[in-house]
């Protein structure tokens, strides 16, 4: 039997579902079990259906090994509790203690963006680069920063909420300013398809398929994806001036929609002497980001990457 500490516990709780699972230290998943969750639920439910699927694990003495979580929302890593999550109202739950009746191992705990960027930096497509900037687009819009191959989380431990960074949008009959997240990610696709076709509300998969079968007002939606996502890159570009950029999340898989109007509008919008050389690539986990960096949390004293501020 292989050393136990060349595994770990992964476990990743997503707005409709929870995965766990075994993974080694090169990136392979052993074993994994997935639930859907629907609304409504607390803290004491998802220890509950986590506990569920912990049991059904095969691999022997899984409660001994170290474990990482992933939390939608915003989380205190330090302390180990659930701070805040908007769509269930999950406030200053502790997690960690609830889990640790469970887990008799070390739990590490991060916002699920947070994770998805250290995933990516161990065994992703940004395992080159020591600087980069990480946004995920999938129901809602998040990001965060990698500085020398560390998690930079700001003075208050919250840098990176990209999704809530303000621009104009001309959907509709009028300009109005609006959250990043309520024009380009996956929630937005679907109901900026309604606003412009009148048709009842279809989901962002349904919008893409859509698109690619030729509907104009689908190919509008996406086109517009593209151009406020390349405004945000090129302002996030400016700013942090990373080694590059990774776009993850399910939207990502339908990255041909928009690539377009997001590289032509990110070129128009950077400054191109100092951010030349900075490329935007495709996370190598566009729907399971979250679930490897629950694993690389726990991994993180073995492998070169720090969750420290």
């Amino acid at each position: 039997m292989q050393d136990l500490d060349d595994h770990v516990v992964a476990i990743d709780i997503g707005g409709s579902k929870i995965c766990v699972g075994i993974i080694n230290i090169y990136g392979l998943i052993l074993e994994q079990q997935r639930m859907l969750i629907t609304l409504p639920y607390d803290g004491d439910m998802i220890i509950e259906y986590i506990h569920q699927l912990l049991l059904q694990l095969k691999y022997p003495n899984w409660d001994t090994l170290r474990a990482g979580v992933t939390i939608p929302g915003l989380c205190d890593s330090e302390n180990g509790m659930w701070i805040y999550s908007s769509f269930s109202g999950i406030k200053n739950f502790p997690i960690v203690e609830k889990l640790s009746k469970i887990l008799k191992s070390t739990i590490e705990i991060e916002n699920d963006v947070n994770a998805s960027a250290l995933a990516e930096a161990w065994c992703g497509n940004a395992t080159q680069y020591s600087h980069f900037y990480w946004i995920t687009v999938s129901n809602g819009i998040g990001g965060a920063i990698v500085i020398n191959n560390i998690l930079y989380k700001g003075a208050y431990g919250y840098a990176g909420e990209s999704g809530h960074n303000y621009q104009a949008s001309n959907y509709g009959n009028a300009i109005v300013d609006d959250e990043l997240e309520n024009l380009a990610s996956g929630s937005a696709i679907s109901r900026q398809y309604t606003i412009l076709s009148t048709r009842e509300c279809v989901d962002a998969k349904e919008v893409a398929l859509l698109a690619k079968s030729g509907d104009i007002h689908a190919q509008k939606v996406y086109h517009n994806v593209g151009i406020f996502l390349g405004k945000e890159i090129a302002h996030i570009a400016n700013i942090l001036n990373p080694g590059c950029i990774v776009l993850g999340g399910a939207v990502s898989l339908d990255f041909d929609l928009f690539k377009n109007s997001l590289l032509e509008t990110y070129h128009s919008y950077r400054f191109t002497a100092a951010t030349n050389e900075i490329p935007i690539i495709k996370s190598k986990f566009p729907k399971d980001a979250a679930f490897y960096g629950a694993a690389a949390l726990a991994f993180k004293d073995v492998l070169t990457l720090n969750t420290n501020k």
